[in-house]
């Protein structure tokens, strides 16, 4: 984006949407799923399980729109589209191309994602949309992952949300 007046010099740069979800599809699934070559979940099998991303985890940080679809296509499989560039679906079978279906299996394990700030302050806990029954979250147990990763980091001078 550039600024239309001449007198603000401001100039922004967003990567690739696409390109930034796909590299959130890879580093949540070596997570959820493992390598194509070696499936090997790092969910817990029967409890809740929530994936904690921190913000740059991804190389680009949760400012591009790539991210948001990302996390909206793992989390919420009524909204994925199977023909949009940024398919959770399409990846899946280019990265997993023998066993695609086995790693979207997984992601019923996946309780929910949250997201830290830069300085690793919680900024969002999204649920799982539709988790298998074992990894569903109850209200206690959001409200006791919130404030885990609300606690106050020393080494930050930004203090923790309340």
């Amino acid at each position: 984006y550039e600024s239309q007046r001449p007198d603000l010099n401001i100039r922004m740069h967003y990567g690739d949407p696409y390109h930034d979800a796909q590299r959130m599809y890879r580093k949540a699934f070596d997570k959820i799923a493992g390598t194509h070559k070696d499936q090997r979940s790092q969910l817990h099998p029967t409890d809740p399980s929530v994936l904690v991303i921190a913000d740059g985890a991804t190389g680009v940080g949760f400012s591009s729109p790539g991210i948001e679809w990302a996390i909206t296509q793992m989390l919420h499989p009524d909204q994925r589209e199977p023909e949009n560039r940024s398919s959770l679906v399409k990846w899946a079978e280019h990265d997993y191309p023998t066993t695609a279906e086995a790693a979207l299996g997984h992601v019923g394990h996946l309780s929910g994602i949250a997201l830290l700030s830069y300085r690793l302050q919680l900024t969002d806990l999204e649920e799982n949309a539709a988790p298998d029954d074992n990894h569903r979250l109850d209200d206690a147990e959001v409200k006791a992952v919130g404030q885990l990763l609300s606690v106050d980091r020393l080494w930050t001078d930004e203090p923790a949300n309340p």
